[in-house]
């Protein structure tokens, strides 16, 4: 069974507090508008509290819930408009016995028809004034947009931008021809609120989700939708979304606004007087994060349905709700609360490998809930593969996840561990009972061994349950040498892989990807570099440009806290076996440090006398260096 990474009305981590909450507080607005923020990193769980929220109003006729999500119109129409014509179209939808309310939609169909029309013949008139025809226009206008690119001196004329608006002429006509943008704003508003009152709605709430994944036009095209409705009664919008994201789109949008306003940027400034309550989602705790993998674990082997998995979950809510008095979330009270045996063993078993892996994949996730999910779909689908393959008997689930633990959360590590098992005659490297008694160490151990020691994530996994140095690794090492995690990192999101597997393509491809590294968190960048270092490091031949370098370059300059490791990256690699792709212009180091070691790193290759290629290539951009 796998766990699906979809919002769900199914609440692990009682998230329903917060959709409760919701609840009552748009119940005791009255018919006063309101705009609340639900906001928090990818996968914290936004989505699932917006589900949880429409299902709370799912009994309540007087007042409609509908989901909008503006990343499914992304480049295909004005998200404004979309928006407008959504809420319309379902309160229309949910009222359709009503002649009032289908003349009234009708009416601001219309209006909406002519914000398009006004858009698209304002873009003409730049067009016809400057001769440069807008992108959005060409778009809009076909062949007749075509026909301008190919011949602007013959076919710019303004009989041609007259046929050009025909399509509209039948909107523009009808009663409003005379009508501005600021009339239509006015209009529509005081339209809307009279299509609520002959719906006979108490509340209208509207659910707007994934705006963070939204490129910054999409995203204040969909918050300006906002300011329409914001003085119209009877209307609430909860808006699901990472802060952090919808400031950085209200910067690219409005590059020339000064930075701050008082004591806040304009950014916050801005978000703050559309967002009148915010809701902060915390990063899952200790306890939160071990009741939420056993839950986990127990839905895969009990099932939804059974007696067992509904009593995990009453147990769960109980040790949440007041985490600081202590886990009592175990095995005696387990016991007590199912009552078939073999539900009450599985439920147990969930809980003793929950206890072993949830505090390092708390601290390696930072409390994400999908992370987390991500990880108990890779663990199970990897026993299910060695199943298959018919040495599923020899894979121990707990040494099976500690091993995941760090190929997940530190992958040097994981990739020493690699070399070490494959380098022992019995799958039991010598260096692994050195970490696991670290007041036992030889004089014959391993310097790489001995560095491990120094490290607090490493002392930490060596010392959890189970220990490894007698059990043959090479069975574990083989089946978890799967494509999406050979890098050794769990990808946030589907769409963070997606944009992991890009990064590895040509020159070409990468350079397409330059808007969505740009917007990318720093945790989300740090794996994506771990990816592709990971592909580098590990690709074979490096005397030929491994794939994954165009990526890492475009992500290091981008990210400059990221050229420190490239640099460190490049020292770590055999300079006999290094091609001259590792060669690059110094200037594309913006940071000081980074510009530093890369110029000892371009001496140090230029010295040596093995590879006479990086020699030469060294040597040339160390004199151009010199040159300017």
């Amino acid at each position: 069974m796998v766990l699906h990474d979809n919002e769900t009305a199914v609440d692990f981590l009682y998230y329903e507090s917060i959709a409760h909450t919701i609840k009552e507080l748009l119940d005791n607005a009255a018919d006063k508008p309101m705009t609340i923020g639900i906001h928090g990193d990818w996968g914290a769980g936004k989505s699932s509290i917006l589900a949880m929220t429409e299902e709370a109003y799912s009994q309540d006729e007087k007042v409609l819930c509908l989901k909008f999500n503006g990343w499914l119109f992304q480049g295909f129409e004005d998200a404004k408009l979309v928006l407008l014509e959504k809420v319309i179209s379902e309160v229309t939808e949910a009222r359709s016995t009503t002649s009032k309310v289908r003349e009234k939609a009708k009416s601001l169909f219309k209006r909406i028809s002519w914000m398009k029309a006004a858009k698209t013949t304002g873009q003409m008139a730049f067009t016809y004034l400057s001769g440069i025809p807008s992108p959005e226009l060409l778009t809009q206008i076909g062949q007749s947009a075509k026909n301008i690119m190919e011949h602007p001196t013959e076919e710019l004329s303004l009989d041609n931008l007259k046929k050009m608006a025909e399509p509209f002429k039948g909107i523009i006509d009808e009663g409003i021809e005379n009508s501005n943008i600021p009339h239509e704003m006015h209009a529509f508003r005081q339209e809307f609120e009279e299509l609520l009152e002959e719906a006979n709605l108490d509340q209208l709430v509207v659910l707007i989700d994934d705006l963070d994944r939204c490129l910054p036009k999409t995203t204040i095209e969909t918050l300006e939708a906002l300011r329409l409705f914001l003085f119209v009664p009877k209307t609430a919008f909860i808006i699901a979304a990472d802060e952090a994201m919808i400031e950085y789109a209200v910067k690219e949008h409005f590059p020339n606004l000064p930075n701050t306003v008082g004591s806040t940027s304009y950014a916050r400034n801005y978000l703050e007087k559309l967002i009148q309550i915010p809701f902060r989602i915390p990063a899952l705790g200790a306890t939160e994060t071990l009741t939420y993998v056993t839950l986990l674990l127990a839905l895969r082997s009990l099932g939804e349905a059974s007696q067992g998995f509904n009593a995990l979950k009453g147990l769960s809510r109980e040790a949440i709700q007041k985490p600081w008095l202590g886990n009592s979330f175990n095995a005696a009270v387990f016991d007590e609360a199912i009552n078939d045996d073999n539900e009450r063993l599985k439920a147990r078993d969930a809980l003793s490998l929950a206890k072993q892996i949830s505090q390092i994949i708390n601290d390696g996730t930072a409390g994400n809930p999908r992370q987390i999910k991500r990880f108990i779909n890779s663990l199970m689908l990897r026993k299910q593969i060695a199943n298959a393959r018919g040495f599923g008997s020899e894979i121990n689930l707990n040494v099976l996840a500690k091993i995941m633990l760090a190929e997940n959360f530190h992958p040097e590590f994981y990739r020493q561990l690699n070399n070490w098992t494959s380098t022992s005659l019995d799958g039991k490297p010598k260096e692994l009972k050195t970490l696991e008694h670290l007041d036992n160490g030889t004089d014959e151990e391993s310097s790489e061994s001995s560095e491990m020691q120094q490290d607090e994530w490493t002392k930490q996994w060596a010392l959890a349950n189970p220990k490894l140095s007698n059990i043959d690794l090479r069975p574990y090492l083989f089946i978890t040498r799967d494509r999406k995690v050979k890098s050794g990192v769990i990808m946030q999101s589907d769409d963070l892989q997606v944009l992991a597997d890009k990064l590895l393509g040509s020159e070409m491809v990468v350079a397409g990807l330059k808007d969505e590294i740009k917007i990318l968190k720093k945790p989300d960048a740090e794996k994506l570099y771990q990816h592709l270092e990971s592909a580098i490091t590990n690709s074979g031949n490096l005397k030929d440009k491994p794939d994954g370098v165009p990526g890492i370059n475009l992500l290091f300059k981008t990210h400059t806290f990221l050229q420190i490791k490239y640099c460190s990256m490049l020292n770590s690699i055999d300079v006999d076996h290094l091609g001259t792709w590792a060669i690059t212009p110094v200037d594309v180091f913006s940071e000081q440090t980074a510009q530093q070691l890369y110029t000892a790193l371009l001496t140090k290759w230029k010295d040596q006398s093995t590879n006479k290629q990086l020699s030469i290539f060294a040597e040339h951009t160390l004199k151009s260096i010199k040159g300017k």
